[in-house]
């Protein structure tokens, strides 16, 4: 896959929303509160992402 520089300029804007949620809100949280909070710089910073779907994981008989 090529690297573009619209991919490149994105991958820097996303790492830098994520520093920006981790050092807002620090560590020892559930990353439930991290997600959250990157949801919504997301939704802010007009980034499409898609939130967690619920994934099925068999493991033995459970």
């Amino acid at each position: 896959m090529e690297i573009t520089e619209e991919l490149n300029d994105l991958c820097y804007r996303i790492r830098g929303i994520c520093m920006k949620v981790h050092n807002g809100l620090g560590p020892g949280f559930p990353e439930e509160y991290y997600q959250k909070a990157l949801e919504y710089e997301f939704t802010k910073q007009e980034i499409p992402f898609e939130p967690q779907k619920p994934v099925q994981v068999f493991y033995e008989d459970v």
